[in-house]
């Protein structure tokens, strides 16, 4: 039967809310109902049509037999309905199953392997409004914890200061090898904006002479490394500043613009 003929449709609808429609046609037609939306619709329309007649009908008692057959309906005891035992995946399935989760978690453990090393040898880097001010020097002996290495303990590098640049990410660290022989400056961010100018780092000596000590690199994690300079800590105080000079440094030995960033701290001598 082609229940796609709107005219089929509409005329089993009419029989069905009339009630005409008996036996195994409105079985069917009651199975085709759960899944049609338009067979439900069409339900509806005459549903409404036909409710003001039944409405309007005078009540009728139904006949005895039909009466004791709805009673005893209503009191006939209902049989629990078992739902069906889950079938018992096959042991392929199984492996499959216990395999792509092991899969699944290596990849997880690797990812946190793979962060880990990144966060371990991740990129040095300053808030944008951080504060200049300097970490106090400590002396070697008096360094917090040493770094294991193999077999062997290597003492970590000290920090002396660190300078940035005004209204940027840019920064640099300065740091004392443990040797106390050499200084490491490393940038923290990409400085672009320099353009065709260095930016050089200075320090003050003792009588508060500025002292050229190194061009600084302006790529991210670029490090310089210079010898520790005479004289260096033996004043009262650690000075320490930047500036933004013409490509190769000062031409004079002494800043020509502005002093961007400066720390200082009282500091024992290096």
């Amino acid at each position: 039967m082609n229940y796609d003929n709107p005219e089929l449709i509409d005329r089993l609808a009419a029989h069905y809310v009339h009630g005409s429609l008996r036996g195994s046609a409105r079985l069917r037609f009651e199975r085709l109902l759960t899944g049609s939306a338009q067979l439900r619709w069409q339900v509806g329309i005459w549903e409404r049509r036909l409710a003001p007649i039944a409405y309007g009908l005078p009540p009728v008692a139904p006949p005895p037999d039909l009466r004791a057959a709805l009673v005893a309906e209503t009191l006939r005891p209902r049989v629990a309905i078992v739902p069906p035992l889950p079938i018992r995946p096959s042991r392929r399935a199984v492996f499959m199953r216990r395999s792509r989760f092991l899969a699944a978690a290596c990849a997880c453990g690797l990812l946190i392997v793979g962060g880990l090393i990144k966060l371990v040898g991740a990129r040095l880097s300053f808030p944008a409004d951080a504060p200049a001010e300097i970490v106090q020097v400590a002396q070697l002996a008096d360094l917090a914890e040493p770094q294991l290495s193999g077999d062997e303990l290597r003492p970590l590098p000290i920090v002396l200061a660190r300078l940035a640049m005004p209204a940027s990410s840019m920064g640099w660290m300065i740091s004392l090898t443990p040797d106390h022989r050499k200084l490491a400056i490393t940038a923290s961010d990409d400085y672009l904006s320099a353009g065709r100018a260095s930016v050089q780092l200075w320090w003050l000596s003792g009588d508060g002479t500025p002292q050229p000590l190194a061009i600084l690199g302006t790529e991210r994690d670029s490090t310089v490394v210079v010898d520790v300079p005479p004289g260096l800590g033996e004043g009262r105080a650690l000075v320490f500043a930047i500036s933004l000079e013409p490509p190769g440094g000062s031409p004079t030995g002494q800043p020509t613009r502005p002093v961007l960033d400066r720390a200082s701290n009282d500091v024992p001598a290096i």
